[in-house]
């Protein structure tokens, strides 16, 4: 019988410095199970990052703030990599060479550095990386998956039959993690392999413990980033037509981006800055404060995975009304733990909203049944146990 190595080590590539709270929760939760996760992330501080609860941290040379003497380092470095691996290090040159683009040298030293990787499984948190990471299996041993969010998605389905680029990058890796199975189907299309190479883990929220007391029905919230992609106009637009019916409901925005002043603008134009509150980016604990004491979040993205922010709504015992994009139709039953409406209908949201306001008991009756539904399927435990099952997977698979 073939005796599979257990999965003991991960490394991540493609976070950022500090990581989203929905990946620094993963990868605390690994390391409390006894995994070393170890990230290599960019725009880190130049002294060494702190750990995270057991989350270590490795500075990307891509980073454009690494300091030039660092790069001296990681250049004597590479020279002595070349000397332990000539031979793998003259194949992952020869297909340098051969991209159709040169490299600058720190994504070549990016990459040399991953011939001292002695982790089990190498991580890619973006698919769009990978185009940075084409040479992995020259440089490696590990096993490699990627994380697709549905970005490339985004970017029109239908050309993807003809980009070829992309269709390989997604047929590389030895494990597709999906968001959600919508974008799961897709991945399995491209791949044309057995449906175990692509695996849907929903995100784990953490379990607040305790239910808010909704008192005012009339308070709407939504929290994400300020772009165009979460089309947040289009609850000022619903905000607007409630408030002409008569009722003195309010909105508080959360978060901060490039549409931030742009929204300010649209609210003056539909006369409702007075009900509107931006109160720009807060961090974790003061954002849940204000979905706790809303009646409703409201969800108006044209695109998404599963939106980790409905989550922990449902966690909270809060009502939701979300459009239908991407996977949260595999989240929400419509009328049972939440509301679902068209995507670009501010319409339709106002609907939602007035029904809220109008049926208050089928609307705590939906937020008792969201959080009965995290409890069941969205707890950090949960998900924490599926990452552990698809990486022991990919190594099985490969092994």
């Amino acid at each position: 019988m073939l005796n599979v190595p257990a999965m003991k080590s991960l490394l991540v590539l493609g976070v950022q410095y500090p990581p989203e709270s929905f990946l620094l929760r993963r990868y605390r939760a690994l390391a409390a199970r006894g995994f070393k996760v170890t990230l290599i992330a960019g725009y880190a501080p130049t002294t060494h990052p702190p750990a995270y609860e057991g989350v270590l941290w490795k500075r990307d040379v891509m980073s454009s703030s690494v300091p030039h003497w660092m790069v001296v380092g990681y250049c004597i470095q590479a020279l002595w990599i070349a000397c332990l691996h000539p031979i793998r290090v003259g194949r992952f040159v020869g297909h340098v060479l051969m991209r159709p683009f040169s490299w600058d040298l720190r994504g070549f030293l990016a990459h040399m550095r991953l011939f001292l990787c002695k982790e089990d499984i190498i991580h890619i948190e973006w698919l769009s990386l990978m185009e940075c990471f084409t040479s992995l299996k020259y440089c490696i041993d590990a096993r490699l998956v990627v994380s697709c969010r549905g970005t490339q998605f985004v970017n029109g389905r239908d050309a993807q039959e003809n980009n070829a680029s992309f269709i390989s990058t997604l047929k590389r890796p030895a494990g597709i993690h999906a968001v959600c199975e919508n974008f799961a189907r897709t991945a399995r299309e491209i791949r044309e392999k057995k449906n175990s190479d692509v695996t849907t883990i929903y995100s784990g929220v953490p379990d607040p413990h305790k239910m808010p007391i909704i008192s005012n029905v009339l308070s709407f919230c939504i929290v994400g980033r300020l772009t165009a992609i979460k089309d947040h106009e289009l609850g000022l637009q619903a905000l607007k037509i409630v408030r002409d019916l008569g009722y003195d409901c309010t909105l508080d925005l959360v978060g901060d981006g490039t549409d931030m002043a742009r929204l300010r603008y649209a609210a003056m134009d539909l006369n409702i800055q007075n009900a509107v509150r931006f109160h720009g980016a807060l961090n974790s604990s003061k954002t849940m404060e204000h979905i706790a004491s809303s009646g409703c979040l409201i969800l108006t993205s044209i695109h998404e995975g599963v939106a980790n922010v409905v989550l922990e709504a449902m966690a909270l015992g809060v009502a939701v009304i979300s459009t239908d994009c991407g996977g949260m139709n595999e989240v929400i039953v419509s009328g049972y733990n939440g509301l679902l409406v068209p995507r670009h209908s501010a319409q339709a949201i106002a609907d939602a909203m007035m029904h809220m306001i109008q049926n208050p008991l089928h609307a705590k009756s939906m937020a008792y049944h969201g959080r009965l539904t995290f409890l069941r399927r969205f707890t950090i435990e949960k998900s924490t146990r599926s990452w552990i099952e698809f990486y022991q997977g990919v190594i099985k698979n490969v092994a």
